[in-house]
């Protein structure tokens, strides 16, 4: 699960690396643009200035004048040109770091393997084909806790993960809204350093990045169930009948054998309505 995730936060920070990348070719592009107007500007005035200094060999000088005058400094034409030699170099890169790749050897591990085959898409984990279904609903864990909005995870080995939202972006998720939407908020917000924040900071306070303080943190779920394990029960009446019990028998272990060699761990889950909570039930139940 840690590596499928993973593999979706690389793909969630590549997405930015590029729109920023994509900002700063913009920039950069647009900076050579406007240095060559300048350096047009500057070649002109020095012509001229060199025109009046050197009399002498006006034979010279005006046809450099004139064809620096005449030369078509259109900003599509510049912005061709500066594509042109970006791409040039691009290529160049290119071909010194493919020789450079020749020269380092195989690892044993993956001689003989062939790069063509295998699926090797990135995609989110919600796209999975571990994955067995996925559901917002509500959980608590005993009569005085408080309903919590979770993301309900079933994978297709009998697994039901329960990733509660973070409290500050909960009141966007409700019972109803889309599963992928709550997993975009359980991925950890990626935060771009700008010049400013850079320049403000000191060795004393520098910025950690959220990389740093447990990526994964809300990534991992804050209760995993195994449904061969569990029982299933509703209330037949009273307001309740959104919601449904699951309570799982679990070994213990350590200084909690003393105490008895089982407990029975339950949670109380609550969907959008009832027919989406019968409809969950049935699925559940078929997971056993």
């Amino acid at each position: 699960m840690h590596y499928r995730v993973a593999v979706a936060y690389q793909s969630f920070l590549w997405e930015k690396a590029s729109s920023e990348l994509s900002k700063l070719f913009g920039i950069m592009k647009e900076t050579e643009c406007q240095r060559r107007m300048d350096v047009r500007e500057y070649l002109v005035a020095f012509i001229q200035r060199q025109e009046r200094l050197y009399v002498s060999l006006p034979h010279l000088q005006e046809p450099v004048l004139k064809g620096l005058v005449a030369r078509d400094m259109d900003h599509s034409t510049l912005e061709e040109a500066v594509q042109s030699n970006i791409q040039k170099r691009a290529e160049r890169l290119a071909r010194e770091e493919a020789k450079t790749k020749k020269n380092i050897p195989t690892p044993k591990s993956l001689k003989g393997v062939d790069p063509n085959e295998g699926n090797f898409t990135l995609q989110s984990p919600m796209q999975s084909e571990l994955l067995g279904s996925a559901k917002i609903v509500e959980r608590k864990g005993g009569m005085m806790s408080s309903w919590k909005i979770s993301l309900a995870i079933v994978t297709v080995d009998s697994f039901l993960h329960l990733f509660d939202l973070p409290l500050s972006k909960a009141g966007k998720i409700t019972l109803g809204s889309a599963p992928e939407a709550a997993f975009q908020m359980l991925v950890p917000s990626v935060e771009i350093p700008t010049t400013d924040a850079i320049n403000q900071s000191n060795k004393k306070s520098m910025p950690v990045t959220n990389f740093i303080k447990g990526w994964c943190e809300n990534l991992t779920p804050s209760e995993s169930m195994v449904l061969p394990h569990c029982s299933i029960s509703q209330p037949k009446y009273g307001r309740e009948t959104t919601s449904f019990e699951i309570q799982e028998e679990v070994s213990n272990t350590g200084a909690s054998k003393m105490f008895g060699k089982t407990t029975i761990k339950k949670i109380t889950v609550r969907t959008f309505n009832k027919k989406e909570t019968q409809e969950w039930i049935q699925f559940l139940e078929k997971q056993k």
